[in-house]
């Protein structure tokens, strides 16, 4: 599941994503690894996970066994106005999950490996106006 700190916001604000990743079974999992679609926009300036390491554009989680789970936080700078939906998705993990298909994402939240949310961002003026 994927969470923002808030969702409507200005241009040059940071807000934190989290996402938490977690293994319903029916057995461990080893190899997770996820991948985070951060749209043209939108710059990470910080990250911290429960487990593993984050680089990039790519989470490697590794190990998780039935019922636990790990979190993903990403500090992310606002660098233009306008709608971001930014998602990830699991992109491997052993064994295969059976009611999904790691790395097929299509934009589109299909299946329980993917998970999305939005922002909006307003340009502030120097009048304190908001426009956008």
């Amino acid at each position: 599941e994927k969470t923002v700190s808030k969702s409507n916001v200005s241009v040059n604000d940071v807000v934190t994503y989290a996402l938490v990743v977690t293994n319903d079974g029916p057995a461990d999992a080893s190899g997770v690894v996820v991948a985070e679609y951060l749209p043209t926009g939108l710059q990470i300036v910080d990250s911290r996970t429960s487990l593993g390491t984050f680089s990039g554009t790519s989470w490697s989680v590794g190990y998780l066994s039935v019922g636990s789970s790990a979190r993903l936080e990403l500090d992310v700078q606002v660098k233009r106005a306008g709608e971001f939906t930014n998602c990830a998705e699991v992109w491997d993990a052993s064994p295969a999950d059976k009611d999904s298909t790691p790395g097929n994402f299509a934009y589109a939240e299909r299946e329980d490996d993917e998970s999305c949310v939005a922002i909006w961002a307003r340009e502030v003026t120097g009048t304190n106006e908001i426009t956008g």
